[in-house]
């Protein structure tokens, strides 16, 4: 199972406040992709806004 960490929850939140944090995402959500790409060096996350587009990537490369 992929999951945040505290600190990439709070990236993320940042990042959605900034980026159009009223937008209204439907009945069931669907906004947000989450991308977990387990490595042989770590596990890179990349989360995508479905309504504009953009992409963060989250990805603890010090820990990497």
């Amino acid at each position: 199972m992929f999951k945040l960490t505290e600190k990439q929850q709070e990236q993320l939140n940042k990042w959605l406040n900034e980026n159009n944090p009223d937008a209204y995402t439907g009945a069931i959500g669907g906004r947000i992709t989450y991308c977990f790409t387990p490595t042989a060096i770590g596990t890179f996350v990349k989360i995508e806004d479905g309504l504009t587009g953009k992409t963060v990537d989250l990805t603890d490369y010090e820990n990497l």
